[in-house]
């Protein structure tokens, strides 16, 4: 149905096509795929703003996917990326916040707003949530994830420091680790240990 929606829409047949998009998403609503309900509710938002260029139609239907999926990441992206194509950027960064409110203990959704917020220009801020998610997750992965925002941000002595975390909490870790270590001190030029 999907398909025969696309279609609809390249040949020009666009009352039919959004017709046709409605019904892939009442289809996902009662399907017991989580992935395909999530896509399905997306379709007819898509539809609006990519092939109507209609951004007003489009906006309720990304927001009623938004209060539907309010924790997966694939909406949030396709909603994150309407918000900033349309000039309201802080209206998607909000949406990650609340969704990480709701689940806080959804390590990605963290590096979601991380995200969000250093493209915004708000260093401090992308920090503040991957420190607080390195101490309350206490794991190597999200002390990874603030070693590679803080050489994203060019603070290899902080990055080096968060690496120490993760490889105590991996045991030493892995190679991916290792050379990401073997990267920081390239940074900080200490050549010898580097290579060592």
């Amino acid at each position: 149905r999907a398909l025969h929606a696309t279609v609809l829409g390249d040949i020009g047949r666009l009352d039919e096509a959004e017709k046709e998009n409605a019904y892939v998403k009442k289809l996902g609503q009662e399907s017991d795929d989580p992935n395909l309900r999530i896509r399905a509710c997306l379709a007819p938002a898509v539809f609006a703003s990519e092939v109507l260029q209609d951004q007003e139609k489009a906006k309720p239907l990304y927001e009623d996917c938004a209060r539907r999926n309010p924790t997966d990441l694939v909406t949030l992206n396709h909603i994150a990326g309407f918000f900033d194509k349309i000039g309201e950027p802080e209206r998607a960064t909000e949406m990650v916040r609340a969704s990480l409110e709701s689940a806080p203990e959804n390590l990605a959704l963290h590096g979601a707003l991380a995200d969000r917020l250093k493209a915004a220009g708000d260093v401090d801020g992308a920090e503040e949530v991957l420190k607080k998610a390195a101490d309350s997750f206490g794991s190597a992965q999200a002390w990874l994830a603030l070693a590679n925002f803080y050489r994203s941000v060019r603070r290899p002595q902080d990055a080096l420091a968060a690496m120490d975390k993760v490889r105590e909490l991996s045991g030493g870790g892995n190679e991916d680790v290792r050379f990401t270590y073997a990267d920081i001190l390239l940074d900080l030029r200490e050549l010898d240990r580097a290579k060592e």
